[in-house]
């Protein structure tokens, strides 16, 4: 004969192990910290990139207006200084008196060293094999020109003026190629610029929704729990008792971990889901 007890009302839901999910749980301190190193890493991430660009747009200064249109610039003083040379190589021939040619020797030669600085300032400015092997050529015909001028037993002055055309035909020829070759240059800035420009609208874009991503964690982590939390102290200051304790079950409700939900049965509780079951220890048997 079993003598029972008096009924234990146990909750269902103990009856089974439920698992727990884990939680991060993080102070308002800490959360305010790490989204202002989120935002520090994002400003400092725009600005490292814009201080790329401006190193890129240095560079795209030097390759453009350093080499090629300096290049040009150089072919065409060296382009100069030649005419002048054998402008003066005329006046020489028909220079009445010694001192007159030797004052025009002179000349020729200071020519000569200039244009020889000119040549090799524009060899080095130039990027392009093409220009390097006409500068070469100009630089051969216009040693082999002052060869035949000091030597006035090997060549006429039909020869010399012949070699002189022929020297002012490859200079026309080095002007074009640095010409096309600084068009194309210059298509490839302007194509890398706008590649800059792209990729900076991407990046400011990508920095707006991190920067709003943040702000909606912000929001929901730290505003609105405040938020609650004030209204539910102007209630009790309002004379609203039961607006502690049903703040403090909103709490709870939020940090429960149950894995299913329970239904709604008879509970001691007011308003509660957990629902009770008797529960009555046997006695053995008399």
């Amino acid at each position: 004969m079993s003598s029972g007890l008096g009924a234990t009302a146990i909750p269902v839901g103990l009856s089974n192990t439920a698992p727990r999910r884990a939680r991060f749980t993080a102070s308002i301190g800490t959360t305010i910290f790490g989204a202002f190193v989120a935002m520090g890493l994002l400003i400092a991430a725009l600005g490292g990139y814009g201080l790329y660009v401006l190193q890129a747009a240095g560079g795209f200064v030097v390759e453009l207006y350093d080499r090629p249109l300096m290049a040009i610039n150089y072919d065409r003083a060296a382009s100069l200084d030649f005419a002048e040379m054998d402008k003066e190589q005329l006046r020489q021939a028909a220079a009445a008196t010694d001192r007159e040619r030797a004052a025009i020797e002179a000349k020729i030669r200071h020519l000569a060293k200039v244009f020889n600085d000119d040549l090799a300032v524009a060899a080095a400015r130039s990027l392009y094999d093409d220009e390097k092997a006409a500068i070469g050529q100009i630089h051969d015909l216009v040693a082999r020109w002052n060869e035949l001028r000091l030597d006035t037993g090997k060549a006429s002055a039909n020869e010399l003026a012949t070699l002189a055309a022929g020297i002012m035909d490859r200079f026309d020829l080095l002007a074009e190629l640095a010409t096309g070759h600084s068009f194309v240059q210059r298509r490839k800035v302007v194509s890398d610029v706008a590649f800059f420009e792209y990729t900076s609208a991407a990046a400011l874009i990508l920095a707006l929704l991190l920067a709003g991503g943040i702000t909606v964690v912000l929001v929901r982590r730290i505003v609105r729990p405040l938020r609650e939390a004030a209204a539910i102290a102007d209630r009790i200051a309002a004379g609203e008792l039961q607006a502690g304790s049903s703040g403090r079950s909103k709490i709870r409700a939020k940090r429960s971990c149950w894995s299913t939900p329970m239904t709604a049965s008879s509970s001691p509780i007011p308003g509660s889901r957990i629902s009770f079951r008797p529960w009555r220890r046997s006695s053995p048997a008399a």
